[in-house]
Order: structure tokens, then C-alpha cells, then sequence
């Protein structure tokens, strides 16, 4: 029982030190209003740099993917219009799970 109130009192001594340091580590550090407006420059156009980057590099790519994705569902559309369900033997949920992975 001794022993429980000892680590009880311990625990709670270093939780009002670690507060206390806390609070003298935000009394003591004043940030200079100067510093933070320049560095919220300096990321605002490392952040316009790297979305320049992932544009010119995800932008083509995607464009290219949904190109040919139209023109994958373009072709479908047309073949079923020229019989490819009567010439493969499909039944409309075969042609419905084509449209569904198709998409």
C-alpha cells in the first residue's frame, strides 16, 4: 500500500514538472512575426513547385487513360449495334458485366 502512494505521489510530481516545463518552454521561445511570413513564402511556392511536378507528370498519363477508355466503351457500344451479342452468344448479363468491368 506504501509502495502504490509512493509511485502514486512520484507520477504525479512529474506530471507538474512536465508542465510546468512546458509552460516555461512557451514563455521563453516568442516567435518573430518576420520569420514565419517568410516562411510561409518559401512553402507556398515549394507547394506551387510540386504541383507543377505532379501535374506535367500525372496529367498526361490520365488524359491517355481516359482517351482510351472512350474509345474502348465507344467500340463495344458499336460492335453490340453490328450483332456482337447474337454473334458470340451472349446473353445481356454477359454484355452487362462487359460494360461493368469495361467502366
Amino acid at each position: 500500500m506504501e509502495k502504490e502512494a509512493a509511485t502514486s505521489a512520484f507520477a504525479d510530481a512529474q506530471h507538474l514538472d512536465e508542465k510546468k516545463t512546458t509552460k516555461e518552454q512557451y514563455a521563453t521561445t516568442s516567435p518573430s512575426s518576420h520569420s514565419d511570413d517568410e516562411s510561409d513564402r518559401v512553402y507556398a511556392v515549394k507547394d506551387k513547385a510540386l504541383l507543377r511536378k505532379l501535374d506535367l507528370k500525372l496529367l498526361p498519363a490520365l488524359t491517355l487513360l481516359y482517351l482510351l477508355s472512350f474509345l474502348d466503351r465507344s467500340n463495344v457500344a458499336n460492335a453490340r449495334v453490328e450483332g456482337l451479342v447474337k454473334d458470340l452468344h451472349m446473353s445481356e448479363l454477359d454484355l452487362s458485366l462487359l460494360w461493368w468491368v469495361d467502366y
